[in-house]
Parts: C-alpha cells; sequence; structure tokens
C-alpha cells in the first residue's frame, strides 16, 4: 500500500483539500436533497462532485486515509462523513474506530456517519453490521447502523426489533421510521404500540411507519400530533392528510390555519393534500409575508406551475429578513426553512389562475398537476423536482404499488439503477 512518506508535503495539502471540499460538498448535498430547486439529475452532478473527491482520497491509499483521520482532530459532520466512507470502503477499521470515537466530541457527526453508511458500497456496509449492531453496544452505534441501513434499504433483521424495544428515545424513533421504510408489516404490532409513546418524536415516528404500514390509528395520531403544534406538527399534518378524504381535510386544515401557532402546518398539509380547490384559499395567504412562500411552495407542488416560465416570479420585500442575521447578539442562528421556496407576484398568480383553473376542474388530488396514477407517480420520481418525488415516493408507498418506500435522498446512481424508464420504482 501506498505510505504517506512517499508523497511530497504539497501533495499532501491537496489530500487535506480534498477531504475539505468533500466535507462541503456533503453538506451541500445534504440540502440538495430535499431542495425544489434540484431534481435527480442535478443531484447526481453534486453527487459527480463529491464522489471525485473521496476517490481521490482512496486511490491515494494510505497518504488519503491519514489525511481524512487527521480531520477528525477538529471534527464537524461533514469531516466525519468524508473520514467514515473512505475508512468503510478502504477496509480501514482503525480508521473507522477513530471516526466512531470521535463522536463523543462532536454528536453532530452521528448522523453523517449515518449517511457514510448510506453512501459507501453494500458490501462495505455489510463488513461493518455485526460489529454496529451488536446489543452491547452503546446506541448510537446502533443507531448509525439501522439509519445506514435505512438508507440503503437493506434490512437489519432482528436488529431493528430490538431497536424498537430500546430505552433511547433517539434509537428508537429511528427504528420506527426505518420500520416503515422498509416495509416491515410484521413489526406493525409494535409500531401501533408506540402511537401513545412517552417521547414525541417516537409518536411521530409511530405515525409516520404505521401510516406506510395501512394502520389505521396512525392517521388520528398524526392528526392529534399536528393539532398540538409541537416540533413535528408540520410533518404530521402532510402525513395525515394523505389517508383522509379530500373533503373532511380541506375544512381541518382551514381551522388548523386559524388555530394560534397552526398556520404552517396547514398549509404543509394543503401541499400534501393536491386539492386543487383550495387553490383560490391559498392565494390570498399568500399576502401575509411571513407565510408567502410556504405558500408558493404549496401552489408548485398542487399545480405543477413553473413560477419563471409563466412570469409569476416576484422580489422578496426590501424590510423582510429570514434566517441569520449578522448581530452577534441575535442568538437565533436557524436558517430560514423557506429559503428555497420563490417569492411570487400575487397579481400575477391570480391572473394565471383565472386562465389555468379550468385545467384543474373534476376534483380528486393532484402532485404536479397530474392525478395521481402509478404511471405518473412513478414519472414524477424520475423528473419532478425533490419535494416533488419525495411526495410521489411516499404516495406510491401508500397506494400499495411498491414494497417500502422509495429512498429519494440516496445516492443517485443507485437511484437511477432503482427507477426503470417505465413502471413503478423497485425498492
Amino acid at each position: 500500500m501506498t505510505t504517506a512518506t512517499a508523497w511530497a508535503p504539497f501533495e499532501l495539502e491537496i489530500f487535506d483539500e480534498h477531504v475539505q471540499e468533500a466535507s462541503f460538498l456533503w453538506s451541500m448535498r445534504e440540502d440538495a436533497s430535499r431542495d425544489p430547486r434540484y431534481d435527480l439529475d442535478s443531484l447526481c452532478r453534486v453527487d459527480a462532485r463529491l464522489e471525485a473527491r473521496l476517490d481521490a482520497l482512496l486511490v491515494a491509499g494510505e497518504a488519503g486515509m491519514s489525511a481524512a483521520r487527521d480531520a477528525l482532530r477538529f471534527p464537524d459532520a461533514g469531516t466525519a462523513f468524508a473520514a467514515a466512507v473512505v475508512a468503510l470502503e478502504s477496509d480501514d477499521r482503525q480508521g473507522f474506530a477513530a471516526v466512531l470515537d470521535s463522536l463523543h466530541r462532536a454528536s453532530e457527526g452521528i448522523p453523517a456517519v449515518a449517511s457514510a453508511l448510506g453512501w459507501v458500497s453494500p458490501d462495505a456496509l455489510e463488513r461493518v453490521l455485526p460489529g454496529l449492531l451488536a446489543p452491547d453496544l452503546p446506541s448510537e452505534m446502533r443507531y448509525v447502523a439501522i439509519a445506514g441501513c435505512a438508507l440503503q434499504r437493506r434490512d437489519p433483521g432482528q436488529a431493528l426489533s430490538a431497536a424498537l424495544g430500546s430505552p433511547d428515545d433517539r434509537l428508537r424513533a429511528r427504528a420506527l421510521l426505518a420500520a416503515g421504510e422498509l416495509g416491515r408489516t410484521d413489526l406493525r404490532p409494535r409500531v401501533r404500540d408506540a402511537l401513545s409513546d412517552d417521547d414525541e418524536a417516537c409518536q411521530f415516528a409511530a405515525g409516520y411507519a404505521g401510516l406506510l404500514l395501512g394502520e389505521p390509528e396512525a392517521t388520528l395520531a398524526l392528526r392529534d400530533l399536528a393539532e398540538q403544534r409541537g416540533l413535528f406538527a408540520e410533518r404530521a399534518c402532510s402525513m395525515a392528510v394523505r389517508r383522509m378524504p379530500v373533503d373532511t381535510a380541506r375544512p381541518w386544515l382551514q381551522e388548523l390555519f386559524s388555530a394560534p401557532g397552526g398556520d404552517r402546518a396547514a398549509l404543509r398539509g394543503c401541499a400534501a393534500l393536491g386539492d386543487a380547490e383550495m387553490v383560490p384559499w391559498l392565494i390570498e395567504r399568500m399576502n401575509d409575508l411571513p407565510l408567502a412562500r410556504l405558500c408558493a411552495g404549496a401552489l408548485w407542488t398542487i399545480t405543477g406551475v413553473d413560477p419563471r416560465a409563466e412570469g409569476l416570479e416576484g422580489k422578496a420585500p426590501e424590510d423582510f429578513l429570514s434566517g441569520p442575521t449578522d448581530d452577534p447578539a441575535d442568538e437565533d442562528v436557524a436558517m430560514d426553512p423557506d429559503d428555497a421556496l420563490p417569492w411570487l407576484d400575487v397579481t400575477a398568480v391570480r391572473r394565471w389562475w383565472s386562465r389555468a383553473r379550468g385545467g384543474f376542474s373534476g376534483g380528486g388530488r393532484r402532485l404536479a398537476g397530474r392525478p395521481l396514477t402509478a404511471e405518473r407517480l412513478s414519472d414524477l420520481l424520475r423528473t419532478g423536482h425533490q419535494l416533488v418525488r419525495a411526495a410521489a415516493a411516499m404516495e406510491l408507498c401508500l397506494s400499495g404499488k411498491a414494497r417500502g418506500l422509495f429512498e429519494v435522498r440516496a445516492r443517485g446512481s443507485r437511484q437511477r439503477q432503482a427507477l426503470p424508464q417505465g413502471g413503478a420504482a423497485q425498492v
């Protein structure tokens, strides 16, 4: 194997640069996987850039592995991902142990290591699974293993069932999500019991999994979470309406919107419902600046309208502030959750809808302007933007046309392999 001493100092600096760039590109990719400005093709282009940096480290042998390990002296999520991928693909057990050890100093690396397990080859994943899933290991190790398995849609078997009984809330919640994503119908009774879990994250995860597994009680549990307007209200609402009759969901969403703190959850639910009859109501809500882009995103999801092509784009209000500020005294450093959504010109939207509304008559739920047929949903998995792709995967799973939930955040090349030119996605 090539040794680090065989390289000139300036070459070793290049390997350090590869680690830093891989770290940056992974962070960029994590955002892109949930961004409506990206589709599968553009996600694959980001993947290609990330792969090039990781491949350069792998080809360098020991020098690349050393650079990845050295970056863990000041660990963050991106360097944990890069170091984990290099160690796993190189079968560098010492290097992977260093990655796992870094998680005690930087817990934000835990999702990144799970992401690395989801990224690497199936063989690399298989080599480390037995050790990571051992019942006597710390719960964070089993968390990353189960999360990585779920990303690759690889069933961890009995270890998943065991994790459902863990006293660790985070592990239990991830195991519940995985049960739904993997289509583990044998675990449905355990999922149903978890709907009344004491932990809110586990309650949501059970509702999410229960919906995917066809558990009737899951819809009511998700409705309750949405009405409680807690941390998971928006996601719970967008899940619940997918199993509700349109005529029931419509007034419920409007009532939820009017309740204190329920507006964002209701708008997310409106997008998921896909009811074109709610478009005029959505347009009126666009005049509320904090909600304007969320309304625009719902309109985009329901109708499939291209704001730029239709001349609907507007400008951000000059006095509107979003996301972190430059003020060091401002403790709110959260990113704006609507940052990727467009500002629309409300007057132009009204004119467009007066022309377009006839094409949406006839009722029924829609996604990107079309009825939720299996053929159309499979097409959207190939061609839609990331938010639409996630919705299409969800609807295919709920319709019974796919076993388990297609993972739209997976490595792009794997997604392409699982998406034939015709028919439903293979999960």
